[in-house]
């Protein structure tokens, strides 16, 4: 049953979501005041870490006037898509969505899912030469990640603000943004990995991150974590409560910050999958994207009281905005 159950989910992603949101909707008053809360807190939080962005990139400085404000603008243009798409809830959009799906046969698998890929490939067909919406969801509101889509022409430096494509940095603001992102690739591409391993399955030469393969996320991680920061503190002092957690009030709020950050990559890896995780993955392994990030983070040096040199406060810091 799960794998019909994702299968279905992947094939018909809209469907299965309305399925889900109205049994929210409909369930009770009272939960569908819970979904809407829920709904509302999330974009807070996302237009909140927005707004922590758009104070980073002022302050950066190695950017250019020109380019500084172009991408001001792209941000400024940026769509907020939260929790799920309305027409999961509206009948006529729903069914003019699915228009064409295929029936299904209780006994021929095989030809269901050749039938669902071809109505898939049909309704791609119809948007060619079309106007691109920028209120299209690329993904299932059902799929828990993240990501962002460069094929969906929405993020990325050789996009502008409305998507379309164009280099819009100069050559000096891209110079020193590499100069900066070296510094990323340097320090990942140092740490050695082999200690994640049992004793049993160490192995007696270094295992090295590929600090190239993984600097766009590196960046993420690093640059995420800093508007995160911002966004919660601007919260804070907005006057939102801060609520005490059972058995971990001997730490501070701010620590608990950063305690919830590392706490979401804890992870065992088995010589086999970490090997190959450094040999194909665009992510460093869970453990570095805690301690890579934190390493460059002069705020956690600071709440947990680090003293410079230590090895949670290395003196050379990487950042980017």
């Amino acid at each position: 049953w799960q794998d019909c159950s994702e299968k279905t989910r992947m094939l018909v992603p809209l469907g299965v979501a309305s399925l889900y949101i109205r049994s929210l909707h409909e369930s009770s008053h009272a939960r569908k005041e819970e979904v809407e809360e829920a709904v509302r807190q999330a974009r807070q939080v996302v237009e909140g870490v927005s707004s922590a962005f758009r104070e980073m990139l002022s302050s950066a400085t190695w950017m250019d006037q020109v380019t500084q404000e172009a991408a001001l603008s792209k941000l400024d243009h940026m769509q907020h898509l939260v929790a799920y798409p309305h027409l999961l809830l509206d009948d006529h959009l729903l069914q003019e969505y699915h228009l064409g799906l295929p029936n299904v046969s209780a006994s021929d698998h095989f030809s269901n899912i050749a039938s669902m890929m071809a109505w898939h490939s049909r309704r791609s067909l119809v948007h060619l030469r079309a106007p691109t919406s920028t209120h299209k969801w690329p993904r299932g509101p059902l799929e828990t990640n993240a990501f962002y889509s460069s094929l969906h022409n929405t993020i990325g430096r050789y996009r502008d603000w409305s998507g379309s494509l164009r280099h819009w940095w100069t050559n000096r603001t891209l110079e020193r943004y590499t100069n900066r992102t070296s510094c990323f690739v340097d320090q990942y591409s140092a740490y050695d990995v082999a200690h994640l391993l049992a004793h049993h399955d160490r192995p007696t030469t270094p295992m090295k991150i590929n600090g190239v393969q993984t600097k766009g996320e590196n960046i993420a991680d690093n640059d995420g974590l800093r508007a995160a920061w911002v966004a919660y503190r601007r919260r804070v002092e907005m006057g939102e409560a801060e609520v005490n957690l059972p058995g971990l009030s001997h730490y501070t709020h701010d620590q608990l910050f950063f305690i919830g950050y590392g706490k979401v990559w804890c992870s065992r890896h088995t010589g086999y999958a970490l090997r190959l995780l450094l040999e194909t993955d665009t992510h460093a392994p869970a453990d570095y994207r805690v301690l890579g990030t934190l390493h460059n983070s002069r705020v956690f040096s600071s709440v947990f009281n680090c003293p410079s040199g230590a090895p949670m406060n290395p003196s050379r810091k990487c950042v980017l905005w």
